[in-house]
């Protein structure tokens, strides 16, 4: 990574950025072509059947980046997300930053587990 002097904007940053195709990220997860419903090129999302295939194998670790009191600037949440997620993975460890939607999967999940509950019952 080559330092800049002054540093580039996020919007100059952005336009150099080179996005690859969600297809590609996914297949390098793991994740099989019926898991995935993309959104255009760049964004999917992954289909909760995927829990049911990886039932067996164990469980990964997430990180969540809360915050209660944004700066004037932006709370950077996302940043400091991705900038974790980049050092996690220059240090070896298998990663993958997500955003979005972490709060519907929950009560999905939650949902799931209440209506096995229930139907045990």
């Amino acid at each position: 990574m080559e330092r800049k002097n002054p540093v580039p904007s996020d919007l100059e940053i952005a336009q150099r950025a080179t996005l690859k195709p969600i297809t590609d990220i996914a297949n390098g997860l793991g994740i099989l072509d019926e898991e995935l419903e993309p959104y255009g090129r760049y964004m999917a999302k992954v289909d909760l059947s995927i829990l049911e295939r990886l039932k067996d194998r164990p469980n990964g670790k997430i990180v969540t980046v809360t915050t209660i009191t944004p700066t004037p600037l932006g709370e950077g949440k996302t940043v400091v997300a991705f900038g974790l997620g980049q050092a996690l993975a220059k240090i070896g460890k298998k990663v993958c930053n997500t955003f979005k939607n972490l709060i519907t999967l929950a009560r999905r999940l939650r949902e799931e587990a209440d209506s096995t509950k229930n139907a045990a019952d």
